[in-house]
């Protein structure tokens, strides 16, 4: 008989961060990391942004007549929308004006990794994002004048 993953229960969930398999009490140890990863795309959405959440804009043009702290919206916002979360978030970088074009492209590479739909999509390890960013303050030691973010 073949051994099966270890499962682990979420005892709590803090909404609108948990990933969208989060749903489920009961996940595998690799779910749960996966899970963890997705959460922590968010935050980095979130400082990306400038504390901004990085949900609220998207909720308000994709449901403007429900209210933002709907659980069953924020969970369809974030799997079913046909956009990707990444690539949405991406274009609201692009209006924030304080990164480059090869940041954006760096924070989007990132942010595609972190928050894809299905679990299986994102990376395996959160060492892989702060390696991403670490190369991106080896770049940037000296900030430029217009304010731009080291990233």
């Amino acid at each position: 008989m073949g051994m099966e993953d270890p499962t682990c229960r979420l005892l709590s969930k803090t909404f609108p961060w948990e990933a969208p398999e989060a749903r489920n009490l009961s996940l595998t140890i690799q779910q749960a990391i996966q899970a963890d990863i997705y959460s922590y795309g968010l935050l980095l959405a979130k400082i990306f942004l400038d504390g901004n959440c990085p949900l609220d804009e998207e909720f308000d043009i994709v449901y403007p007549t429900t209210p933002r702290h709907d659980p069953t919206a924020v969970e369809q916002l974030k799997s079913d929308h046909d956009l990707t979360l990444a690539s949405r978030l991406v274009a609201r970088l692009e209006t924030v004006k304080c990164y480059n074009l090869d940041q954006i492209a760096r924070l989007g590479a990132i942010l595609e990794a972190t928050l894809a739909k299905d679990s299986k999509g994102r990376i395996k390890c959160i060492s892989h994002v702060v390696g991403e960013l670490d190369k991106g303050s080896e770049q940037s030691t000296n900030p430029s004048p217009d304010k731009r973010h080291p990233v």
